[in-house]
């Protein structure tokens, strides 16, 4: 039995049409199923919630993009009690970068059906916000603070975002954003730990990105060598950066080349980090913006997630 949980304003509002093409082959392999369609923003999280809250053996099969898996990343009462498939269909598709699998959505699906799952690694961050609210969060892709955060913060509200992804370029979104936030260009003095042994100190930190696998903000491959299986999660550092190198710098980040610029950019890895900011900085899980914050618990949880692709 699976439940379908599926955005049917993905794909600029192509999402009925894809469930269509779905449920024609979950007919065609007698697969019981149940579909819920999601109507406003955190239906994706609420479903989750509601079908897995009594513990017991879960299928999902989630239709979206990175928002919408958040959502039910967020949602999971029990990772081990469920089993998770996934079928892009967002405007940038970060953590689908990571996979091999290819094809139209009816292929994924049909290949979804007959194969194992991946033992996936799941990140997870402890924070207060600004107000003393505390947040528990997940993340399947990335984690950040500072730049690429604000960068989402603004993309989320963003017009330009939603025009952008009806001509199917939505993740040019990103890039239009991170040249504009190039004005302010904020960098404030951080203090990172990690594995409660060694301790970073920057004067001048732009952002940090806490990595389960390689992509984030419409395809920059922040951390090239990051593993989603290995229990740790990669960090991208970058400090002292000014407008000029900024420019050489952050379009190099599409191909991974950005970790040449060593004076600037550092990668490390870890499986538990604390991070402590002198002055707020904006906080996102997997491109969603939570608050901002001073402090970050961050840490792996090794192949939490069953996932099939």
């Amino acid at each position: 039995m699976y439940h379908v949980i599926i955005n049917p304003a993905a794909k600029s509002g192509r999402g009925k049409q894809l469930w269509g093409q779905l449920e024609s082959v979950l007919k065609e392999r007698g697969v019981p199923y149940q579909v819920h369609f999601t109507k406003q923003e955190k239906d994706a999280g609420r479903f989750a919630e509601r079908l897995t809250a009594n513990g017991g053996k879960v299928r999902l099969l989630v239709c979206g993009g990175d928002g919408t898996l958040n959502e039910v990343l967020q949602g999971i009462y029990d990772l081990d009690a469920v089993e998770l498939a996934y079928i892009p269909q967002g405007s940038a598709n970060d953590f689908a970068r990571d996979f091999a699998e290819q094809g139209t959505p009816k292929e994924r699906l049909r290949r979804i059906l007959t194969r194992k799952p991946y033992r996936m690694d799941v990140g997870l961050v402890q924070v207060t916000g600004q107000d003393g609210t505390r947040y528990l969060r997940r993340f399947a892709g990335s984690s950040g603070i500072g730049f690429d955060a604000a960068v989402c913060e603004e993309v989320e509200r963003s017009v330009m975002k939603r025009y952008l992804n009806r001509l199917h370029l939505g993740k040019l979104a990103y890039l239009i954003v991170a040249l504009k936030q190039l004005v302010r260009l904020s960098q404030h003095p951080v203090q990172i730990v990690l594995d409660g042994e060694k301790k970073l100190e920057m004067k001048r930190c732009l952002f940090t990105s806490f990595m389960v696998h390689r992509f984030e903000g419409g395809g920059f491959m922040f951390c090239p060598g990051a593993d989603a299986s290995d229990g740790k999660l990669d960090l991208c550092l970058a400090e002292n950066l000014t407008r000029r190198r900024f420019l050489r710098v952050l379009p190099s980040a599409f191909t991974g080349k950005h970790v040449r610029h060593e004076r600037e950019i550092h990668i490390l890895r870890a499986k538990d980090i604390v991070v402590r900011a002198k002055e707020p900085m904006y906080f996102h899980v997997d491109g969603e913006v939570v608050c901002c914050a001073k402090k970050l618990h961050l840490s792996c949880l090794h192949q939490k997630l069953k996932l099939y692709i």
